[in-house]
């Protein structure tokens, strides 16, 4: 199980140096409805609840970030596709956390989707 706090119940999965690592805070109303905790490497996290009568898995990630090695974001990926083609079709995915992701200097083909901020050159606020 995880660490309880007061009312919340927090599952966790890292390294000791602390340069990567995911966490999930849980209500205690839903701790009961946990099904199962999955802690699959050091930056990814599955926890299965039951909603209603609905099962849902939680995914908890954290990609590799720029000036990572290609290998280790591919792995990443790899294992991220590995953990999603897992979960039964009947079940709902939620995927959280930070995936890190860059669509390069321009939003070709990703307006309405990426804003003007956090790629190439920002806008002073």
């Amino acid at each position: 199980m995880g660490k309880s706090m007061s009312r919340y119940t927090f599952f966790r999965q890292g390294c000791k140096d602390g340069n990567a690592g995911v966490g999930l805070l849980i209500s205690e109303r839903w701790i009961n409805r946990i099904i199962d905790v999955k802690r699959v490497n050091k930056c990814t996290m599955c926890l299965k609840v039951l909603i209603g009568d609905k099962l849902v898995t939680c995914i908890c990630a954290y990609a590799p970030q720029t000036g990572r090695r290609a290998e280790e974001k591919d792995s990443f990926w790899d294992q991220m596709i590995s953990v999603t083609g897992s979960i039964p079709a009947s079940e709902l995915i939620v995927v959280g956390g930070d995936l890190n992701g860059h669509v390069g200097t321009n939003v070709d083909g990703y307006d309405g989707v990426h804003g003007r901020y956090g790629f190439g050159e920002t806008e002073r606020c």
